[in-house]
């Protein structure tokens, strides 16, 4: 486990293991002290002209002036869509899909059938139409020192190559960042960003390149949008939490329905620029058979949080849905009680409104966690092993792409898998905001791998399930156990990468007799990196998170 400094220069002082935001350096403090005692002095000059109420008054200004730590906060909000385009066509044969020579609307222009492949469940799953369109909230924040943004995208996951990519465009447009974080909604209901959910029996990625360009633009502008329209904020905090919406399809049964919510609120009395609703669920509540292009539930949390505080942008921050938090089985009534049809708008609408109510009813009773107002920032680059077989020959038929590097970080070509020696890059990132802190995960964490118990105890399986294929491996530390002790602690989900399930490596099950006295596989292995990921994550973070105490 090292720390890979970064490729390129994608944004002002964030390669590996930076931090911002620190104090001042030891000379400008110096400095501050000469200043206020040449002032001092001055004033004593002139103590007998002045009333004793006035001197006392002005010399705490200047000392408090010149020793505060406060810092001014500064916000800026956007939300763009990022629209996908429908190519209809004409089902002659009533196949059910399109086949050459079969008549469509060619809406790119480029003379050929383009389908939008929707991610999430099978492949092959390509869209009809469109409900509402992929959006991406945007927050930009700076304090003087540290400018950062947090993008909320609804899409499966963003990979760390495309990440890198979008570095390096705000990088080229002069936008002067010292941290970008994108987190994924992890949506199963839009489209395809990471490759696997075409045709793979014909070796078809579903990506459309087109569009991510479109949408890296899109991101950059609308990045460049929310730093200008900045002003000074303080922060509002609140703690709610949903009751049934959240259902675990893998044992052990780990549920955590808190809703953490922010309102980024105008100083000057104008109103929120942003509210922010961080919460852990699947996005796939419409289910795999759904054609319609949507956000899922996010969509309509945000529309509630928007209705609620006019003028402000909302924003669905990701957690922890590894295990697998989600809303298949999940009963949700309507207002007067009665259940909505299973994998329907209704349903969806329905628990993306209580959601979101869940966070209104959070900020009712929001307190200010402005704190000091500073920013302080970390990210960190390493490498895990590459151990999943299927997903390797996903790379190899170009379904899936990503750079790949050996155990010493030099650049492997795909033609060397399968190798043993495989390795992907990726990182983290670690945030202070006032009393919020952050800490990034590029991919679906099991959600026992973050929390703890009230009593400060863990939510790993205790003893250990004899049937794992590692046993008596300690599980670890959870990542809160390493994080301030805040009540706002964001473990951000699918942040600058998705590398699939993260999983426990003491709860590591690939091979039979299966945990929990189960009769099959369970459902996570397959789509994650290997056993190896979440060891080294945790501490990785914990290093970094110790490291940002430390400043």
């Amino acid at each position: 486990m090292t720390s890979e400094a970064s490729l390129f220069r994608p944004l002002r002082g964030v390669n590996a293991g930076t931090r911002a935001g620190s104090r001042p350096s030891r000379s400008r403090r110096r400095r501050l002290y000469m200043i206020v005692v040449f002032s001092y002095g001055r004033i004593m000059q002139h103590a007998n002209t002045i009333k004793p109420g006035s001197f006392c008054f002005a010399a705490w200004l200047l000392i408090a002036g010149c020793g505060s730590s406060r810092t001014d906060l500064r916000a800026g909000a956007v939300a763009i869509e990022l629209p996908v385009t429908i190519e209809p066509f004409e089902d002659e044969n009533g196949n059910g899909t399109y086949d050459p020579g079969e008549s469509f609307d060619d809406a790119d222009g480029n003379g050929a059938w383009t389908p939008v492949w929707i991610a999430g469940f099978g492949s092959g799953r390509w869209a009809q139409g469109v409900h509402d369109q992929p959006e991406a909230g945007i927050l930009y924040l700076e304090d003087g020192a540290t400018r950062l943004a947090i993008v909320g995208v609804d899409w499966v996951g963003f990979l760390h190559d495309d990440y890198l990519a979008l570095s390096r465009a705000v990088w080229d447009a002069g936008i002067p960042l010292d941290g970008l974080i994108v987190s994924s909604t992890h949506n199963h209901e839009g489209p395809d960003t990471v490759g696997i959910w075409g045709r793979p029996e014909k070796a078809q990625s579903g990506i459309d390149p087109a569009y991510m360009s479109r949408s890296q633009q899109a991101i950059v502008a609308g990045i460049a949008t929310a730093r200008q329209n900045a002003t000074e904020v303080r922060i509002q905090g609140g703690l709610g939490k949903t009751e049934g919406l959240i259902s675990d399809s893998r044992l052990p049964e780990v549920i955590d329905e808190t809703v953490q919510a922010f309102r980024f609120e105008r100083t000057d009395g104008n109103g929120p620029v942003a509210v922010v609703a961080h919460w852990a669920n699947h996005p796939e509540c419409l289910g795999g058979r759904n054609r319609q292009v949507s956000a899922d539930f996010p969509h309509f949390l945000r529309r509630t949080i928007e209705a609620a505080t006019p003028g402000a942008v909302a924003i669905y921050w990701q957690g922890p849905v590894g295990g697998l938090m989600n809303p298949l089985d999940v009963t949700v009534r309507d207002e007067q009680g009665n259940p909505l049809p299973k994998d329907s708008f209704e349903k969806t609408e329905r628990l993306g409104i209580l959601a979101g109510e869940a966070a209104l009813r959070a900020l009712d009773e929001a307190r200010d966690i402005s704190g000091d107002g500073r920013i302080r920032f970390r990210r960190r680059t390493f490498q895990v092993p590459f151990q999943n077989l299927d997903l390797a020959l996903a790379m190899m038929g170009g379904l899936l792409s990503r750079s790949i590097f050996d155990e010493n970080g030099i650049p492997m070509s795909t033609s060397e898998l399968p190798s043993d020696r495989v390795h992907i890059q990726t990182e983290v990132a670690v945030v202070d905001i006032g009393e919020i802190q952050i800490a990034t995960v590029p991919g679906e964490l099991y959600p026992e791998l973050a929390l703890v118990r009230p009593d400060g105890g863990t939510y790993f399986p205790d003893p250990q399930d004899p049937n794992s294929d590692f046993p008596g491996l300690p599980c670890g530390a959870p990542i809160r156990a390493g994080m301030r002790d805040t009540p706002f602690q964001v473990v951000l989900g699918l942040a600058n990468d998705e590398l699939g399930y993260i999983i426990p490596k003491c709860q590591w099950d690939a091979q039979p007799p299966w945990t929990f006295g189960e009769t099959e596989a369970p459902y996570g292995e397959g789509l994650s990196p290997g056993p190896e990921m979440a060891p080294i994550l945790q501490s990785v973070l914990a290093e970094e998170l110790a490291a940002l105490a430390g400043h």
